[in-house]
């Protein structure tokens, strides 16, 4: 009887799936634009940074301009960037459809006026926004352009007026050779200092052992703090129907051909737990297919999840015992486990909770259980008895507040109570 229970609720979950799936593709899209967000692909530069697509115009068509357009298309500066050079309307006009970063404008006699040694001079940074990182970096690439020519300039300064007839209509030879050689002779008492340096770093990058695996993804980061809220979702959706058969009268029926109020909630709380644990096989599964993800240690992941099934079935049934209609339970239970999840970190990273919230309230929450112990095992290290806790904990409250449950239900409906 109680296998009959259970599969005339996977016929009624078949016949409307729509529930089912929306609370299965919300964690998955969501995962998707924040991952993507955060590493997501496209065209990439050198160790996977994207490149900074930015464009470039130069007003003031100059050999130094000429010069900046050059580095910033060439060698390391190539691999990073991205430039793209037109004039000011149409840039702006890529940039209001953000199809650029941000716009660098060099002006109009900006190389005379620096040659003269004239103040305020200004390259223009137009930032884009509607976006957030890659704006700011073009404009600390500003930064770092303006801080190398004020170097140049105060040193070099007294070379300047004969470069600025060098490179305009004055063209003595003899004037621009002579310039040329004192410039030589200032680098060449400089390269004392600049070659070798007298500081430098070494980088090292440190191999991770092979043994341990635990590759970092943003995807996986994402995935189970999405999974451990519609989850729940999921085991709501399935004990609703708790209610709704008490309003219909189907548990009267049922009873007439001799099975008891406890046989039906037991019924209840099993198709509850198989219905988040199905959800749950989908949801890492799917991430795995999508994003690329590589779960370690799946079996401990399974355990992991039909802990989490359980003490999912345990609270709903637990809500539906304490709640005394179905109206009220519409009206609660969706409030509560959005409350309990954004407890337990499952919107927000627990790590910027405040201090207090972080380690007394947060840290009771069964989804931070849940989160903690899949990433723990993402991490590739192998102890093993700190998840294993977080399975034996979710499993036990499960049990109890699903005995508890079963026990305030069956007494309710054997009193005649009605929804």
């Amino acid at each position: 009887m109680l296998r009959l229970f259970i599969a005339k609720d996977f016929r009624r979950t078949f016949r409307n799936p729509w529930p089912w799936i929306l609370n299965l593709a919300l964690p998955l899209a969501i995962t998707a634009l924040i991952g993507l967000a955060f590493g997501g692909t496209g065209n990439k530069g050198a160790g996977g940074l994207p490149r900074i697509k930015f464009a470039l115009v130069d007003e003031d068509q100059s050999f130094l301009s000429a010069g900046l357009r050059s580095g910033m298309s060439q060698g390391k500066a190539g691999e990073y960037l991205d430039p793209i050079f037109m004039n000011r309307s149409e840039a702006l006009r890529i940039l209001r459809e953000n199809q650029i970063s941000a716009i660098l404008v060099i002006p109009t006699n900006f190389t005379s006026k620096y040659l003269l040694g004239e103040k305020d001079l200004k390259l223009e940074v137009i930032k884009n926004p509607a976006q957030s990182f890659m704006p700011a970096i073009v404009e600390e690439l500003a930064g770092v352009a303006v801080t190398g020519l004020n170097a140049v300039s105060r040193n070099f300064n007294a070379e300047f007026p004969a470069l600025r007839e060098a490179f305009t209509n004055q063209w003595d030879f003899d004037a621009i050779s002579g310039t040329v050689k004192k410039l030589g002779e200032r680098l060449k008492a400089a390269r004392l200092y600049l070659d070798p340096p007298l500081v430098s770093y070494k980088a090292i990058t440190e191999k991770k052992s092979e043994s341990k695996g635990g590759v970092f993804s943003v995807f996986g980061y994402i995935l189970p703090s999405m999974a451990s809220a519609f989850l729940l979702f999921i085991a709501d959706q399935a004990m609703r129907d708790f209610h709704r058969e008490v309003r219909m009268k189907t548990l009267d029926r049922q009873r007439t051909v001799g099975s008891g109020a406890g046989l039906f909630i037991t019924g209840k709380i099993i198709f509850t737990a198989l219905s988040v644990m199905f959800a749950a096989v989908i949801l890492f599964g799917a991430g795995s297919f999508i994003f690329g993800i590589r779960w370690e240690h799946p079996g401990l992941l399974a355990l992991a999840c039909a802990g989490y099934s359980l003490f999912g079935a345990g609270l709903m049934a637990m809500l539906a015992a304490l709640a005394p209609s179905e109206r009220r339970t519409d009206a609660l239970n969706s409030m509560l486990l959005f409350v309990v999840a954004f407890l337990g970190g499952s919107y927000l990273p627990a790590e910027n909770f405040p201090p207090f919230m972080r380690e007394h309230i947060t840290s009771l929450m069964p989804n931070h259980w849940l989160i903690e112990a899949v990433r723990m095992l993402q991490n590739g290290e192998d102890h093993y008895l700190a998840p294993l806790l977080v399975v034996a904990r979710l499993t036990a409250i499960g049990v109890v507040l699903g005995i508890v449950a079963a026990f305030v239900l069956e007494r309710r409906l054997t009193a005649g109570a009605r929804a």
